[in-house]
């Protein structure tokens, strides 16, 4: 995939940053991310021209999460968008992600990549076919929303991370593969 993305459009999406809920530096690369270093994955989840948003009590997040044993990231993917969004994943379409490097004595979880991983940002055509399925130790899914972007943008930037900033890119993404 041949992109012409210009991070400068971006600003608060491409600089190192210290994580607030976990002790990592995150950095947003669109370079090819080793599958082997996958840890996560979080999809910008889009049906037709609008967006597919989930709501929890602290806000909007990026559907996603970690992924399993012997899952691949596409797997994770659909996973968690049905655990989270009630969302069936038509189409997905890797275009960057967060190197995360760890300052913890060990993994997360012992599966997982360590002390460098990623969390793989996709671009996600979603089918919403029900409710979230919220399980009891995941995150717990208030709403679920359909939204056109400049809306979108508005929810995921009230909070500290460049989430609408990632949506906006995603957008471009979107606009650039025809999709």
């Amino acid at each position: 995939m041949s992109l012409d993305i210009d991070p400068t459009d971006f600003p608060l999406l491409f600089i190192e940053r210290q994580a607030d809920w976990a002790s990592l530096t995150l950095t947003f690369e669109m370079e090819l991310i080793p599958e082997d270093l996958i840890s996560n994955v979080s999809v910008c989840a889009h049906v037709g021209d609008d967006w597919a948003l989930i709501r929890l009590d602290d806000g909007w997040p990026v559907a996603g999460g970690t992924w399993e044993p012997e899952e691949s990231y596409q797997e994770a993917a659909k996973r968690e968008l049905l655990e989270e969004a009630g969302a069936e994943l038509i189409n997905l379409e890797l275009f960057g992600g967060f190197r995360m490097v760890t300052s913890e004595d060990k993994p997360y979880r012992p599966h997982l990549p360590y002390p460098i991983s990623y969390r793989a940002i996709g671009l996600g055509e979603v089918r919403l076919v029900g409710k979230p399925t919220n399980p009891p130790d995941g995150e717990q899914v208030r709403e679920v929303g359909r939204f056109p972007l400049d809306e979108a943008c508005k929810l995921l930037s009230k909070g500290s991370e460049p989430i609408g900033e990632l949506h906006q890119l995603a957008a471009e993404v979107k606009r650039q593969l025809g999709v």
